[in-house]
């Protein structure tokens, strides 16, 4: 059964199938903080127990930017009553805060920053459906790195994206696509489009002059971009999993001819309360204490202090580092 969440894997690869098993550690938290928000959104207030500083901290910032895009608005965070049913979509999904009289509802996301674009799609289609709408926002609420993304979707838009994806998905000359997702797949040890590019990965490192190989490939702009596709399939999908192994071996005492662990001392460090004890004992002035710290500070971090404390920013002053090209797949040229 195609699941919602299932959908932005879908995107990326029409073959993609989820591994069967209990939910990893980053799952439950998600499971956990899901529970804990809608809770807090009923009731009034965050249920801190077992929960990190971290956790406590993300939450609290999550509601709060809930309640703001809100406003006087009524909120459903009731479980029972989020249920989503997308036409075409036999699966049944649950969203995490509803907003009906602004046509808005917003996911909690934890962990790193994915694309849920073609999920947001299908809840986006279920809800206008379901209240006779012809547009609505989603909100996708990122609290580990305190963003928000904002998608809307007309009606049209959102049929279109999950169509898309299910015509492809159920279309039996579907092939496969090596994605940010593939070591989540039950078929990526037997995948063609991870193990074709591992082999030709490792084919290439066996050449007797990589001098000549490296001129090769930088020649031919085709075998150029085929090498980059290749290798960083062969990367994360052979060496790191074997460097991964070597270290467990090696650990539990077993022999790796020419390999051996070696031990590196964690950094020492002051915690804040030390900081500031010794800034008050020896009356560090204000400036010498921040040029001590590094001086500078991320443009969210300084805009959520002055928000704490109600200090206007002075935009004008914000600063910004020389940017940097960097190479990226083009995945819609690919296509």
């Amino acid at each position: 059964m195609i699941r919602h969440s299932l959908l932005p894997k879908l995107a990326e690869c029409p073959c993609y199938e989820s591994k069967q098993g209990e939910a990893g550690p980053a799952a439950q938290r998600g499971t956990k903080l899901d529970g804990r928000f809608r809770e807090a959104l009923a009731t009034g207030e965050l249920n801190e127990v077992d929960l990190s500083k971290d956790d406590i901290k993300a939450l609290k910032w999550a509601l709060k930017e809930v309640r703001k895009i809100a406003g006087k608005n009524p909120i459903i965070s009731d479980e029972a009553l989020l249920k989503v049913q997308t036409p075409g979509i036999e699966h049944e999904g649950t969203e995490d805060v509803r907003i009906p009289d602004i046509q808005t509802s917003l996911d909690l996301k934890t962990g790193i920053q994915r694309s849920y674009y073609a999920q947001m799609g299908a809840y986006a289609w279920g809800n206008m459906e379901s209240h006779f709408c012809e547009e609505w926002t989603c909100y996708l609420v990122f609290c580990d790195q305190k963003e928000i993304v904002e998608h809307k979707f007309t009606l049209e838009q959102a049929k279109n994206i999950v169509n898309r994806i299910l015509d492809a998905h159920s279309n039996p000359a579907k092939q496969p696509s090596a994605c940010g997702y593939c070591s989540w797949c039950a078929k990526k040890d037997s995948c063609v489009a991870v193990v074709q590019p591992v082999q030709e990965a490792h084919a290439i490192m066996e050449s007797a002059n990589l001098a000549v190989l490296r001129e090769e490939i930088a020649n031919d702009p085709a075998r150029h971009a085929r090498f980059l596709e290749i290798n960083k399939v062969f990367e994360s999908e052979l060496v790191k999993p074997l460097k991964d192994l070597a270290k467990k071996k090696l650990e539990s005492g077993d022999y790796l001819p020419g390999f051996r662990l070696s031990s590196v001392k964690g950094s020492e460090y002051f915690d804040r309360v030390s900081i500031v004890r010794a800034a008050i004992k020896g009356k560090w002035g204000m400036d010498d204490l921040v040029d001590a710290l590094g001086g500078t500070m991320s443009g969210s971090t300084f805009r959520e202090l002055c928000e704490k404390y109600r200090t206007p920013v002075a935009e004008e002053e914000a600063k910004r580092k020389d940017g940097f090209n960097k190479v990226i797949e083009d995945k819609k040229a690919k296509k």
